[in-house]
């Protein structure tokens, strides 16, 4: 290696005045970048600094007990309010196997939950953004900007999705402020709530209702969800808005409501105190280079929700084998135990747990819960594992 480094010195301490050279200017031009940003940041954290005072409704519709009537509290919340638009695109074939595409659009609704340095950052439901290609939100006074998805949980029916800051006009941020939320634990059956959302796509509208149930176990594709059962209207457009409290607190996020002629006033929203973790985590989630991503070790095949039911075992992925070395050996994993969840994130299908494999470190510490056959039953247990770093074609 020495007599290498000697045969080309000169050839390197050329290249490093260069590479030095060229490192000065992108440093200064990324401390320019960044003054003004931050010169920008601090206009907008000025007029956001005001939001919640300059948007708070007014107090002749707050009651001594603080709450507020239904228009007071709408007033309180609709600021923090999103209308979502989505685009997706379509393939069809003809009769000559010719491929055509052709767009579809949607609209939903999304909650100002956060602010970060650079980004404003929306709540919203997963089914409102999976598989979209384009994402636009459209604040309480008419503006629409273009989003991105930063991030979501499908078993959680949950995402985050971001809007630039120096994309909104300063005129907008002086009219939106962040979501107040509150308690849904305090909840009760019979208890006033008020949603509000995108309905049909005309905009945001107000509807009211009572809590019916606390806890309702609701069945999707691939997983379950514990939600708020209401009966307050929902409609197409609804999905990711808020659903308030009487004091204009969001307790709730609108996702599902029960599509049937013999069903009416069945609606659902997922509880804040269950959301929010998630979405904290969401806000700040990263998928990984693929190379850094990690990896278990182990071949195996998913057990679907046809198939848990038709041999009596638990759905997740089923190990065929476990390669030696690997973390699941490490840890204790077997062939025929069934993996359920890593990280505590649920694992129902070979995309689910690619997408916990996509954002989780090589190299760092977990957790992987599985059931394992123990006399005739399955049992649940957990492991603590280190991932190792991904194998091209390996999990």
């Amino acid at each position: 290696m020495k007599i290498w480094i000697k045969t080309i010195i000169y050839a390197v301490a050329a290249g490093l005045i260069i590479t030095l050279a060229f490192a000065v200017e992108g440093f200064v031009k990324s401390r320019i970048a960044e003054t003004k940003v931050k010169q920008v940041m601090v206009k907008q954290q000025e007029v956001f600094s005001k939001l919640s005072a300059e948007n708070s409704p007014d107090e002749k519709s707050i009651t001594d007990t603080g709450v507020y009537n239904v228009s007071g509290a709408a007033e309180c919340a609709m600021p923090a309010l999103v209308s979502v638009g989505v685009t997706t695109v379509s393939y069809t074939y003809d009769f000559f196997g010719r491929e055509y595409s052709y767009e579809n659009s949607g609209n939903a609704s999304g909650i100002i939950a956060a602010q970060n340095y650079d980004e404003l950052l929306i709540v919203t439901n997963n089914h409102v953004v999976e598989g979209i290609t384009n994402v636009n939100v459209t604040f309480i006074d008419g503006t629409t900007v273009e989003a991105a998805v930063k991030s979501a949980e499908e078993s959680e029916d949950l995402a985050v999705i971001s809007v630039k800051l120096t994309k909104i006009p300063t005129e907008t941020l002086a009219k939106i402020r962040i979501a107040t939320f509150g308690d849904s634990d305090a909840l009760v059956p019979g208890e006033r709530v008020i949603a509000i959302g995108n309905a049909l796509g005309y905009g945001q509208s107000v509807t009211v209702g009572v809590v019916s149930a606390l806890g309702r176990e609701v069945e999707m594709d691939d997983y379950t969800l514990t939600l708020i059962q209401t009966d307050v209207a929902i409609n197409p457009g609804n999905s990711g808005g808020a659903l308030l409290n009487s004091r204009g607190e969001v307790v709730g996020i609108n996702n599902v409501k029960i599509a049937s002629t013999s069903v009416e006033g069945i609606c659902y929203a997922i509880p804040v105190t269950t959301a929010l973790p998630i979405i904290e985590e969401l806000m700040v989630r990263v998928e990984l280079p693929y190379a850094q991503q990690a990896s278990l070790g182990f071949k195996g095949e998913i057990i679907s929700a046809e198939g848990s039911k038709y041999y009596n075992i638990p759905r997740g992925i089923y190990i065929r084998e476990v390669k030696s070395g690997s973390p699941a050996e490490e840890a204790g994993i077997k062939p025929g135990y069934i993996i359920t969840a890593i990280n505590g994130r649920p694992v129902y299908s070979p995309e689910s747990y690619e997408k916990i494999m996509s954002y989780t470190q090589g190299g760092s510490k977990g957790t992987v819960t599985v059931k394992k056959p123990v006399e005739g039953e399955y049992v649940e247990e957990t492991y603590n594992v280190t991932f190792s770093y991904r194998e091209t074609g390996g999990r």
